[in-house]
């Protein structure tokens, strides 16, 4: 009787099992990429008007990708175009549904750029192309896209001494990438260049985000600053500047940088607590541009970076708080700020974790919060 159960049962276990399998199996293959043949006409438009690659030929880069966004209907499908040198045609990846018909979108090209991400970093180096309007017709075989890129930037590069190294300011780059809908952002922070060994330095791919046009190089102990007159920071133009040196200045302005100087800390200790609250301020950046600004602390005298460190987002008024001190021991703790010339800290202040009594008279009397 229970070999006649078990001999029911087992298919019975066996079928349960299959239908578990399948289940799985189903849920690991599920993918919402859907790829599909693509003829593009993708021209593309490089600097100073010269086109270089155009219709589907092997003028392209094996693997190079143009992210695009598709609309119909009120409904947006996001994709990626990659070209396939072997076979020298282009190939869809797409999320979303596509159906037949044509379509409207934008396109995006950043040169050396094909990662599948939702958030790409971009930097100096990267140049951009943009295609804000593109044709599209999906049938059922294929999609069809004509599409002309061309450069949302200028780009400039610097004739100077090899190997020197100088600190950019006053143009804007592209930061990131949202390859979800081709969104780009951009950062007016300083770039750092290089003079290579032919004395240029590699292209900068920026734009001025000012009517002014200031353009400001520092290296060694001096700011040069100029009005670029020449549209060559205009989007798809393309040019050099000669960079000043001590002896030729070519029509810069020129002004001395020294390091920042900064006021004494003042301490706020929580009563019986390892927690303490610096401020300080920022008196001059010594005619440079402050990199980082913050607090060092140590159980030693004349504590550094390489010390316990807090940096504060405002680079004036500066403030912190840190936990987790011993209570009872006593501490040092300068101000400091970097700018191009390097590292400035305060005079020291000393203080005892928890606001306990001094011992030897040369320690700063903190400030005491009371525990609530």
């Amino acid at each position: 009787m229970k070999k006649y159960a078990l001999a029911l049962l087992l298919p019975v276990m066996m079928f349960m099992m299959g239908c578990q399998n399948e289940n799985i199996i189903e849920e690991e293959t599920q993918n919402t990429t859907d790829v599909c043949k693509l003829i593009m006409n993708a021209n593309l438009e490089t600097f100073d008007g010269q086109s270089t690659r155009a219709g589907s030929g092997s003028t392209w880069n094996d693997g190079d990708c143009v992210y695009l966004v598709f609309h119909a209907n009120g409904n947006k499908v996001k994709g990626r175009a990659i070209y396939d040198e072997t076979n020298d045609d282009w190939t869809l990846y797409y999320d979303g549904i596509l159906t037949n018909g044509k379509y409207s979108g934008k396109a995006v090209y950043i040169e050396g750029v094909s990662e599948n991400v939702s958030k790409i970093t971009l930097s100096h180096r990267n140049s951009v192309f943009i295609a804000e309007t593109i044709e599209c017709e999906k049938t059922t075989e294929m999609m069809s896209i004509n599409v002309s890129l061309k450069p949302q930037t200028g780009r400039i590069r610097f004739l100077g001494t090899p190997g020197r190294e100088f600190e950019l300011t006053g143009v804007w780059c592209y930061k990131t990438f949202e390859t979800s809908d081709c969104q780009l952002s951009q950062d007016e922070t300083e770039q750092i260049i290089r003079i290579n060994e032919d004395g240029y330095s590699e292209y900068v791919y920026c734009g001025f985000p000012q009517l002014s046009r200031n353009l400001s190089v520092s290296y060694d102990n001096y700011i040069y600053t100029t009005v670029c007159e020449h549209p060559i920071l205009d989007a798809a133009q393309s040019g050099y500047m000669e960079l000043p040196t001590e002896a030729k200045h070519n029509g810069w302005n020129m002004t001395v940088i020294t390091l920042p100087t900064l006021s004494k800390v003042t301490t706020t200790c929580v009563e019986n607590e390892g927690t303490v609250s610096f401020s300080a301020e920022v008196l001059s950046a010594g005619n440079g541009n402050l990199r980082e600004c913050g607090f060092v602390y140590s159980k030693n005298e004349n504590p550094t970076i390489s010390d316990g460190k807090v940096a504060c987002d405002d680079k004036e008024k500066l403030s912190a708080t840190i936990n987790g001190l011993t209570v009872g021991d006593k501490y040092y703790v300068r101000a400091y700020a970097i700018n191009q010339i390097g590292t400035a800290y305060s005079e020291q202040a000393s203080f005892i974790a928890g606001g306990g009594r001094p011992q030897d008279g040369d320690i700063d009397r903190p400030v005491l919060a009371k525990k609530r």
